[in-house]
């Protein structure tokens, strides 16, 4: 698992270095007009931005499962808090003329961390909009099942193999074998999902649809009053091992970046 975390960050990392690098030496030897600085620029911190991402989803995951990290949990309207993330994306779902049809129960509240919740949906509306084809539709509905509510996310397209659908939960798996970058990600989208999701205690998910693919998740419903925080010793198993893997994370990134940094040192001094 450590052979194949380390080649998943190596390829992940390589790619948007070498662009850095080769624009950065080309800019340094003014290969580019003046009309075409701004171009290269703009690449080189698009690819800075890559990397950031990056490095905040890994370090995020490691927080989720360094088996010491709380949850603030509090009532919201989660019809609301879908609203605002729909909001948001409007830009990219009217560029590929995608139909969002919205089934909502208004002021709906649960009890879940808000914060937490919103990078969940997020994570699923963004991979809908990615994977919906042009003039395609996106479906988020939520049912109101006995004592929770589900979420679903369904967007019109190709199914996921059978095969891939527990894959995709894991860290760095993508189903994009090429790795093609004009679909952004970070390939630990999915595996933060699944973490927030069981700190919840919730449940989560894919299906093939006669219309494409659907992902969900299931929450409590408001709770009539706040629950207190029980803190429980977990065993030296469940502490050292995160522990273990958020420095070697921590010390991974650390040397990587030290690369970067020395490369880049080395081409604005020659």
């Amino acid at each position: 698992m450590r052979r194949d975390f380390i080649a998943a960050v190596s390829h992940d990392l390589k790619t948007p270095i070498a662009l850095i690098e080769g624009y950065a030496e080309a800019l340094k030897d003014g290969i580019f007009d003046d009309k075409d600085k701004d171009y290269y620029l703009k690449i080189i911190l698009d690819e800075t931005k890559s990397m950031t991402n990056l490095v905040e989803d890994m370090l995020e995951l490691s927080k989720l499962e360094s088996g010491k990290f709380e949850l603030s949990k509090e009532n919201f309207k989660l019809d609301k808090l879908i609203k605002s993330i729909v909001n948001k994306f409007k830009g990219p779902i009217e560029e590929k003329n995608i139909t969002l049809k919205l089934n909502l129960i208004d002021d709906m509240e649960v009890f879940a961390d808000f914060d937490r919740m919103n990078q969940v949906l997020t994570n699923y509306i963004t991979n809908a909009i990615k994977h919906t084809p042009e003039n395609g539709t996106i479906y988020i509905n939520m049912i109101n099942e006995d004592g929770q509510i589900k979420v679903e996310v369904e967007n019109t397209g190709s199914h996921i193999p059978d095969e891939e659908k527990e894959r995709i939960w894991d860290i760095f798996y993508k189903l994009d074998k090429s790795r093609n970058r004009t679909l952004g990600g970070t390939g630990i989208g999915l595996s933060i999902v699944k973490n927030i999701m069981q700190l919840h205690g919730g449940s989560y998910g894919v299906e093939n649809t006669d219309k494409g693919v659907k992902f969900y998740i299931t929450l409590p419903k408001r709770a009539a009053k706040q629950p207190f925080k029980i803190h429980l010793f977990f065993n030296c198993k469940l502490l050292i091992l995160p522990l273990l893997k958020s420095i070697f994370i921590h010390l991974l990134l650390i040397m990587l970046f030290f690369k970067l940094y020395t490369t880049l040192i080395n081409l604005l001094t020659k």
